[in-house]
């Protein structure tokens, strides 16, 4: 599965504590492609990273990280259906 993301998707993904460290890696090595991070990435994975950023989302203060979290859990769980 491939997953688009923002420079700032993708920051606020490394500034996570609750997600996975091997998914993390990936999302530290994933390539650019233009303005965009492609993240490559097994189902079985998706969905441990939408756990971790449920936990994430779960415990933000910062509105606008939330926010932005939201959204990329809203449309990785979209991809998953």
């Amino acid at each position: 599965m491939k997953i688009t993301l923002s420079e700032l998707e993708r920051n606020a993904l490394l500034d996570s504590i609750a997600i996975d460290d091997d998914i993390m890696k990936k999302i530290q090595i994933c390539r650019a492609s233009g303005n965009k991070y492609i993240l490559n990435v097994t189902e079985e994975e998706s969905e441990a990273l939408l756990d971790g950023m449920a936990a994430e989302i779960n415990h933000e203060t910062d509105e606008n990280r939330m926010q932005l979290l939201d959204d990329l859990y809203d449309r990785i769980d979209d991809m998953l259906s």
